[in-house]
């Protein structure tokens, strides 16, 4: 198998519901390298992430980032999601305190 570098996820706007950010196939391994979020508001705003397992949902249980602060007009360059690896089907969701005021792109390798 090749390993080919991929944006992950396009650059795009969380909402106050759960966003998929990406979904990995149910084969091979998926690696984020960079994920990146952007507070475009005045206020801070707060970001959590949930890295959920194949047929899950998101929950308490595979939150990987709660409620993290992002000061306004600020990036927050995540360390939690840096090499992280999704296989068999799993996914990152997001969701914010306030629909689209803070902007997400996120790149890494698919194998």
């Amino acid at each position: 198998m090749s390993i080919v570098p991929a944006n992950l996820w396009p650059e795009l706007q969380i909402g106050t519901s759960n966003t998929v950010l990406f979904a990995s196939v149910s084969t091979g391994v998926n690696i984020v390298k960079s994920a990146v979020f952007t507070n475009i508001d005045t206020a801070t705003h707060y970001v959590t992430v949930y890295v959920v397992p194949g047929g899950g949902v998101a929950s308490a249980n595979n939150i990987i980032i709660d409620a993290f602060p992002i000061a306004p007009r600020q990036a927050y360059v995540s360390p939690e999601l840096s090499n992280l690896v999704l296989l068999n089907s799993m996914s990152l969701i997001a969701i914010c305190d306030t629909s689209n005021v803070i902007n997400t792109i996120g790149s890494g390798f698919i194998q």
